[in-house]
């Protein structure tokens, strides 16, 4: 899913900021890589994919 996610990001032309790549590369829970790659479908900017929301995630919770 990750490899997915980046690549359709790279494809729409999404650059992601170092820290938002690193988040990427760090989760490890499906469902949060599936919720963005759901949003990055139809977002026009990174800031559609990784909202406020995320905020909340711990490491614990990408592990």
């Amino acid at each position: 899913m990750r490899t997915s996610l980046l690549a359709l990001l790279d494809h729409k032309g999404l650059t992601l900021t170092q820290a938002r790549l690193d988040l990427v590369h760090e989760t490890q829970d499906l469902g949060i890589l599936t919720r963005w790659h759901t949003r990055a479908l139809r977002a026009t900017t990174p800031d559609e994919i990784f909202t406020s929301e995320n905020a909340t995630e711990t490491p614990a919770s990408r592990a």
